[in-house]
């Protein structure tokens, strides 16, 4: 068995009371961060259960490895601060937005201990993930070739401003940087 905590809890000082356990505590870092994914299912594979409190994103990656998930114990409560860093007129996250939809069902579906993997556990995640809504990598990358084969390179500096556009959206969702 072990624990792993978002780097959050572990500033705060969460990971003490596990550790004085004996209980290996692990984090893969801000979610911001690049590398976040790969670290965590770097984490996650070296487990053949995923247990939590509440059902998050690890649930879903959790069932896409191939992992039991299973929800257990007292309902986590979360408190969203403002980052230090942020400017004291940033807005604070309201009540209720990251609620998801689907998370009564997940709820549902979730509880209890798992020791496999249902059809409607995998349906629900692949559903949520959007799993067979996208296009393979292939055609992406047929469709950036031809775009930059009609209008060179505005093509690139658009597909930059907008990644940016989107790190800068993150930052501000999660930690209310403008």
């Amino acid at each position: 068995m072990a624990v792993c905590l978002y780097v959050a809890d572990v500033r705060r000082g969460v990971h003490l009371r596990y550790q004085a356990k004996g209980l290996p505590v692990y984090s893969a870092g801000d979610i911001l961060d690049a590398s976040f994914g790969d670290r965590f299912y770097e984490i996650l594979r070296h487990f053949r259960y995923a247990m939590s409190n509440s059902v998050g994103s690890y649930a879903y990656y959790s069932v896409e490895m191939g992992i039991p998930f299973s929800l257990w114990g007292e309902k986590a409560t979360y408190t969203r601060r403002r980052a230090p860093q942020a400017s004291p007129n940033a807005p604070q996250t309201p009540p209720g937005a990251f609620h998801m939809p689907e998370s009564s069902i997940g709820e549902r579906i979730f509880s209890g201990l798992h020791t496999g993997i249902t059809s409607e556990q995998k349906e629900f995640v692949e559903f949520s993930m959007g799993v067979g809504e996208g296009i393979s990598g292939a055609e992406l990358g047929r469709i950036l070739r031809d775009a930059y084969r009609q209008r060179g390179r505005p093509v690139i500096d658009a597909l930059t401003a907008a990644r940016l556009r989107m790190k800068h959206g993150l930052q501000k969702l999660c930690y209310g940087i403008d």
